[in-house]
């Protein structure tokens, strides 16, 4: 038997145990320390697959607040309303033609960020991790309206600028 022959045999089935596998490794110290090497590997790989990591172990006692679904449940019943708002006013009207719309959500899309991150600027210059309390652990309503107050600034601008 070659080395490659004996290499492939361990690959395969690091416990298997032919004749002619042993007669090679008794003779060959390189095999012997590849069929040694992947024995190892294979029992690390079995003990890992008996016991997942803990990342993947859900948490222990920890339920999400009832009032929480209930917040995202009318949080998504309220945009559905808005965006469907929205959809027929622009289908049965034409206050917003598509080039004007697609001006409007790109500059919305851009500006939105730099209202993020000018927040986050102010909040690290106050050397404050939350603008309030209002929301919890989510922090105080300029937390949750940042991109929000600068998004309706230019939507109005860039709106207007078509209106008139």
């Amino acid at each position: 038997m070659t080395c490659d022959e004996a290499r492939l045999l361990i690959g395969a089935d690091p416990g298997a145990a032919t004749t002619a596998l042993e007669e090679h490794l008794a003779t060959c110290a390189a095999c012997a320390r590849f069929r040694d090497e992947m024995r190892s590997l294979d029992a690390d790989i079995r003990r890992a697959l008996e016991r997942p990591p803990d990342i993947a172990r859900p948490r222990s006692g920890r339920q999400p607040l009832p009032w929480r679904q209930w917040a995202l449940a009318a949080s998504v019943v309220l945009a559905t309303f808005a965006v469907l708002g929205v959809w027929i006013a622009g289908r049965y009207q034409e206050w917003l033609p598509g080039t004007h719309a697609i001006v409007l959500g790109i500059g919305v899309a851009l500006v939105a960020p730099v209202g993020d991150l000018f927040e986050s600027f102010v909040k690290r210059e106050a050397h404050t991790k939350d603008s309030g309390g209002l929301f919890g652990a989510h922090g105080g309503a300029l937390d949750r309206l940042d991109a929000v107050l600068f998004a309706v600034v230019v939507g109005y601008y860039i709106w207007a600028a078509y209106s008139h």
